[in-house]
Formats: structure tokens, C-alpha cells, sequence
């Protein structure tokens, strides 16, 4: 600042100008350059601190969309683990009607009617309640992996909306402090 100072000094008294005045002249253009210097300085920090903001947002929106992958992943493996086990009681459903006709038919007892039937009767009805509170588990799992997916979303969108509201409040705050000073030069207009 002082090295402005003094070049404005002798470049003044080089045309011409000595004295008071040359210092008042160089004091002024050096108060208009300080000026400017710190409104470009404070644009260049504004600038970054926008994009700091806005690369939070990104950040966030990123992490959101990793944690709502993984949660769709969730569901997914929910749904596969449902078939499964539903698989599983289909497949004992049979082996138990299954080893109950062999059971019977070695007894010389007819299949078609009578305890075969109602035993078999019996075993579905118990399979069907089984698959129905796995599809029930299955459901209600999903849904709670699905919630997490959607709220992982909210999550990204508002870590990018406020990354961008943060940088545009940053830009407003540089724009309004720079009409505050009376432009980027400093130079108020008096009423």
C-alpha cells in the first residue's frame, strides 16, 4: 500500500504536481486501488466459498445416492430372500404330503378320503398361513428398504439445494456489500 503511495506521489510530481496535493491525489487513487483490490480479493474468496458450498451440495447429493443404492439393494435382497423362503415352504409342503401318501398307502389306508385327506387338507392350510406371513415379513421389509431409498433422495436434493442456496447467498452478500461501498471502486454518491 505505501509502495502505491509513493509511486502515485512521484508520478503526480513528475507532471507537475507537488506537495499536499500530490500526496492527497495519490492518498485518493490509493484508496480507490485499496478499494478495488479488496473488492476483487473479496470476489476471488466469494467465488470460492460459492464453490465450496455448491461442492458440499454435490458431496451430500453423492452420499445420499450411495446410501439410496444400497437401500435399493436392500429391497431387493429382501424380495429374493421372501421367494426363497417361500420356495423353501412349497418345497416342504410337498415332502410332507409326500412322505403322508407314502405313510398311508403302506398302511393299505386309501388316499382319496377320510385322515389322508383331512391330513393333507391340513398341511396346506398350515403351508398357506406360513406363505402368507412370509409375503406379510416380505412386504412390511421391502416397504422399510423402499422408505429408506426415498428418504436418501430427499437427503441428495436438499444437500444440493443447499449447497446452490448457499452459494447464491454468498454471491448476494458479495453483490450487496460492493453497492454498499458504492460500487467496486468505493465511490459513494452523495445526496
Amino acid at each position: 500500500m505505501e509502495l502505491v503511495i509513493t509511486l502515485g506521489s512521484q508520478l503526480l510530481g513528475a507532471i507537475g504536481v507537488t506537495g499536499t496535493a500530490a500526496g492527497g491525489a495519490a492518498a485518493g487513487a490509493a484508496a480507490g486501488g485499496s478499494s478495488l483490490l479488496s473488492t476483487i480479493v473479496q470476489g476471488g474468496l466469494t467465488a470460492f466459498s460459492a464453490a465450496a458450498s455448491i461442492a458440499q451440495g454435490v458431496a451430500g447429493q453423492s452420499a445420499a445416492k450411495v446410501e439410496e443404492l444400497n437401500a435399493a439393494a436392500g429391497a431387493d435382497r429382501e424380495k429374493i430372500a421372501g421367494e426363497d423362503e417361500a420356495l423353501r415352504l412349497n418345497r416342504a409342503l410337498a415332502e410332507t404330503i409326500g412322505e403322508q401318501a407314502v405313510a398311508f398307502a403302506a398302511a393299505g389306508i386309501d388316499l382319496s378320503s377320510g385322515t389322508p385327506l383331512q391330513a393333507r387338507q391340513t398341511a396346506k392350510q398350515r403351508a398357506n398361513e406360513d406363505l402368507n406371513i412370509n409375503r406379510s415379513n416380505t412386504s412390511t421389509n421391502v416397504a422399510a428398504w423402499n422408505s429408506r431409498a426415498y428418504a436418501a433422495r430427499a437427503r441428495g436434493r436438499a444437500a444440493m439445494a443447499s449447497g446452490i442456496a448457499g452459494a447464491i447467498g454468498d454471491i448476494g452478500g458479495f453483490g450487496l456489500d460492493v453497492i454498499d461501498r458504492g460500487g467496486p471502486l468505493g465511490k459513494k454518491k452523495v445526496a
